[in-house]
């Protein structure tokens, strides 16, 4: 069954997947003018895609590859208790706060994606089973802490070949257990690399100089320093 496309009250395109749907190579750059502003094309240009212009593209299950989400005011791509959601070869770029951002989303793929510019890179919460897998994130930025990958109360997670460079804090798992990092390259970040603050939680092959709480196995930190 095809996805219900409907409008909410204010200027937010929601797509949600009744069973799966598939957006591959559209592009989303800006969002509608704020009040007094003159509209213009930037503000709209959506190209080789069906997609309006929007503040968010919120996705229920769904496979979404090669889309350019730039300048969102919220969240770049959101899944919401969205079960094997895969997320694949996007670029998000200069939003506001999020980047990803992924709840209840067990079993999620989140694989080869660029995103800078934002607030948080990838976020994910009260997930299970999920993977996240060759992206690069890197330099974000305000107004809060600046994060590259944050979990939040996820378990059996596995971070896989992911660069994150150059925001606040790199790599962080808060109240989340049994989650495995391999061969990710976490470095140039102002406070921390990594952050742990879960003994079930482990890895090995990762670069990093900063650490709280996290080594890998047989090394006091990351096995190799950026």
């Amino acid at each position: 069954m095809a996805p219900v496309v409907s409008r909410r009250s204010g200027p937010a395109l929601v797509l949600l997947g009744v069973s799966l749907a598939i957006l591959v190579g559209c592009t989303r750059v800006g969002y509608p003018p704020a009040a007094g502003r003159a509209d213009s094309a930037a503000d709209h240009a959506v190209r080789d895609g069906a997609l309006e212009a929007a503040d968010r593209l919120e996705l229920g299950s769904v496979v979404i590859a090669d889309v350019t989400v730039e300048a969102t005011r919220y969240v770049g791509i959101r899944g919401q208790d969205s079960p094997a959601i895969e997320i694949k070869g996007c670029t998000i770029k200069d939003g506001t706060y999020n980047g990803i951002m992924l709840n209840g989303c067990d079993q999620a793929l989140v694989e080869g994606n660029t995103l800078f510019g934002n607030n948080y890179g990838i976020i994910i919460y009260n997930s299970d089973a999920f993977t996240v897998r060759d992206n690069q994130v890197h330099d974000n930025h305000g107004p809060n802490m600046a994060w590259g990958i944050y979990l939040n109360g996820t378990t059996h997670g596995k971070l896989e070949g992911n660069t994150v460079l150059r925001s606040e804090r790199g790599i962080t798992l808060d109240g989340s257990s049994d989650t495995t990092l391999t061969q990710n390259r976490a470095c140039e970040n102002a406070s921390t690399d990594i952050i742990n603050d879960d003994t079930s939680n482990s890895g090995q092959g990762n670069t990093c100089d900063t650490t709280t709480l996290w080594d890998d196995q047989g090394y006091s930190g990351c096995s190799t320093g950026c």
